[in-house]
């Protein structure tokens, strides 16, 4: 439904709502003031019990509830669920309990720039564009080796490449870079067109990696999964350990480590944190810095690494040695 206002007509929809008032602001009407390493009892249950959470991911503040068939809901949902209202009965009630004035025609200012903030760096993000393929036998063949499908992939926004453009910078100009069919080149897109991440897996030689992601470019899903987190350095590492019903996240790799902000933000919501990078010297080492960063606000951290010199991390484990990886991962289970 339209509204008027002093800048023409204008919807009652969520974005319009979230221009106007914080996620955190619309979960205080059943909260009061969110504390994030708090525990909660979910409204919508019956239950004495105080084990529910508060989580970020891609911009959304998500209440978290292990014991309830939606595991997840925003704001919104959350509050239409715990007063029984319709979709739109909820908008309504958030726009007249803050005053928002969207319905009668006199919307305040909008203000509001919701999510967790992350500094841009001052230096100007490189532009790399990429064009998809269909999934040919090279790629279905590596991938197949990772127990990893199509369907994943899609799903994951993980991408058969054809070709890919970066501009340079010093030469004013988009260099265009088509490899070879049997490199398998993939596109990582998914963060929301923020920022993409390219690999030519089997290339040898430079640019095997080509990315304008930042440290805190992390790789994650809403799909939380019992108390225990891992915390690995690539998307097929993250993929493989996913498909094992654990809940991972992967950074963009073992030297770059995101902020602690953002760190805290993910790992606080879980009971125990393991840090499983590669088993050469510098992913144990790596592995062993990440540990003493999270350490200082984490008391359930440890840095795990397979016990076979042979095999470097969770991907190469299924591939080679199936055996070492199922006996290795029933401890995280």
């Amino acid at each position: 439904m339209l509204y008027g206002g002093l800048n023409g007509l204008i919807s009652l929809t969520k974005n319009e709502i979230l221009k106007r008032i914080s996620q955190q602001e619309i979960f205080s009407i059943l909260f009061g003031d969110i504390d994030y390493k708090s525990r909660y009892v979910n409204p919508i249950r019956n239950d004495e019990k105080a084990g529910c959470f508060f989580s970020w991911h891609n911009g959304i503040l998500w209440f978290s509830d292990f014991a309830d068939i939606k595991v997840n809901r925003d704001c919104f949902e959350l509050l239409k669920d715990a007063y029984n209202l319709n979709f739109y009965e909820t908008l309504q009630y958030i726009d007249e309990y803050f005053g928002l004035g969207i319905q009668n025609g006199n919307p305040i200012k909008p203000k509001i720039v919701d999510k967790i903030v992350v500094k841009k760096s001052t230096k100007s993000k490189t532009l790399i564009t990429y064009q998809k393929r269909t999934f040919d036998r090279h790629h279905k063949k590596y991938w197949s080796n990772y127990e990893i499908t199509q369907e994943q992939l899609l799903q994951d926004q993980v991408f058969p490449t054809v070709y890919f453009k970066i501009h340079s910078r010093a030469k004013d100009k988009w260099v265009t870079i088509r490899p070879f069919a049997n490199e398998v080149t993939f596109t990582i897109d998914q963060w929301g067109g923020d920022a993409i991440k390219i690999c030519r897996a089997l290339h040898k030689g430079d640019m095997k990696w080509i990315t304008n992601c930042t440290k805190n470019h992390i790789g994650i899903d809403n799909g939380f999964q019992g108390e225990n987190l891992i915390i690995t350095k690539s998307y097929k590492d993250w993929r493989v350990l996913k498909n094992q019903n654990l809940s991972a996240i992967w950074l963009q790799n073992e030297g770059m480590f995101p902020k602690q902000e953002l760190l805290e933000s993910l790992c606080m919501t879980y009971n125990n944190i393991y840090v499983w990078f590669d088993n050469d010297d510098p992913g144990i080492k790596a592995g062993k810095k990440l540990k003493e960063i999270i350490s200082s606000f984490h008391d359930n951290v440890e840095h795990i690494y397979l016990p076979d010199k042979k095999v470097k991390d969770p991907a190469e484990c299924i591939f080679k040695n199936k055996k070492l990886f199922y006996n290795f991962i029933k401890l995280l289970l």
